[in-house]
């Protein structure tokens, strides 16, 4: 007898195992894929800018940028920061993690560690891991201590 929980679960475990299965064959995004290095001057370090402030249009050096309320920059997305790198990687680790414990198949977890060790641990495309995170707004900066 099938229980009327079984078919959501089934659905489920489908539309996971469907996603990690696409994601066996990608390879992992990290913070050295972005096009532009943080203030730092290193790529490791996780660059992200407030997404709602813009130049300053009537300065000409655009500077202090100025907030635009709901106005995404296209600067702040894309390959420019990590967000979008941060998000697919976390996605897709939460995905491959998912499909692993459903089928019990290691093919999955062995690619959610692929990519896990491409961001926080293999030397050449690790993220900085700091216990501050800086959230720059082109010359003004704050600071958020993570403790």
């Amino acid at each position: 007898m099938e229980l009327k929980a079984d078919k959501p679960l089934r659905d489920e475990i489908n539309t996971v195992t469907k996603a990690a299965t696409k994601l066996t064959s990608e390879w992992p995004q990290t913070v050295m894929d972005k096009k532009t290095t943080p203030p730092s001057g290193d790529k490791h370090d996780y660059l992200t800018l407030a997404p709602y402030f813009w130049p300053d249009s009537t300065k000409e050096c655009g500077l202090p940028w100025i907030n635009k309320d709901w106005q995404l920059n296209p600067m702040t997305r894309g390959g420019n920061v990590d967000f979008d790198a941060m998000k697919y990687t976390f996605s897709a680790v939460n995905n491959l993690s998912k499909a692993a414990f459903y089928t019990l198949d290691q093919k999955y977890a062995k690619k959610a560690l692929q990519f896990l060790r491409a961001w926080f641990i293999e030397p050449a495309t690790k993220r900085t891991l700091i216990l501050i995170t800086l959230r720059e707004f082109v010359d003004q900066i704050t600071v958020d201590v993570l403790l």
